[in-house]
C-alpha cells in the first residue's frame, strides 16, 4: 500500500470511529479539555527537546505511522526512530497545530488536525546545519488509560522540504 493509500485508509477508519462515536455519544467537556491539554503538552515537549516527556503521551503498546515509512510499533520502536543516538541534534524551531476535529465516546478519541514544524538538524560539532519545513495532517487515537488519556496510534502526511 502506498503513502495515499495509507491515509486515506487513516482518514476512511477517524471517518467511521468518529460518525460511530457521534451515534453512540460524545466525550465529556472534560475529556476535550484534557485531550486538548494533552495535545499541546506534545507540542510543548518537542520544542523543549523534551523526549521524556514526549514518550509519555504514547501507550507502551502505541504506533506511528510516518509519511511514507512503515509503521513502528512499541515505545521502544518510537524512541528509536525519534530519540536514537546520532551525530546530529534535532533543534525544534517551531511546532504549530491546528485541531480541526475532535470526537470519540467513553475511552477511545479521535483528533484530527494540520501542524507545520520547522526544525534545524545540526551535526554535534556544529561544522554543519541544515533547516527544514514540515507541512502537513495528522490524525492521533487518543486512548483513556485510567484517569489519563494517552496517543495509542498516530498518523501523518506531511511534505518536508529543505529551507535554502
Amino acid at each position: 500500500m502506498n503513502l495515499r493509500q495509507t491515509f486515506i485508509c487513516a482518514l476512511a477508519f477517524a471517518a467511521i470511529f468518529a460518525g460511530a462515536a457521534q451515534a453512540q455519544g460524545r466525550l465529556s467537556a472534560k475529556d476535550i479539555e484534557a485531550i486538548k491539554a494533552r495535545q499541546e503538552t506534545y507540542r510543548a515537549a518537542w520544542l523543549k527537546n523534551d523526549e521524556k516527556t514526549v514518550l509519555s503521551l504514547f501507550t507502551d503498546d502505541a504506533t506511528l505511522y510516518p509519511n511514507g515509512g512503515k509503521p513502528v510499533k512499541g515505545k521502544a520502536e518510537i524512541t528509536k526512530f525519534w530519540f536514537a543516538p546520532s551525530d546530529t541534534v534535532t533543534i525544534i524551531n517551531s511546532f504549530e497545530i491546528k485541531i480541526e476535529d475532535l470526537r470519540g465516546h467513553g475511552n477511545f478519541a479521535v483528533l484530527t488536525g494540520a501542524n507545520e514544524l520547522h526544525w534545524t538538524n545540526q551535526r554535534r560539532d556544529k561544522s554543519e546545519s541544515k533547516r527544514f519545513v514540515s507541512k502537513g495532517y495528522f490524525i492521533s487515537v487518543y486512548t483513556k488509560r485510567g484517569t489519563e488519556w494517552k496517543i495509542s496510534s498516530q498518523f501523518w502526511n506531511a511534505k518536508t522540504e529543505e529551507v535554502k
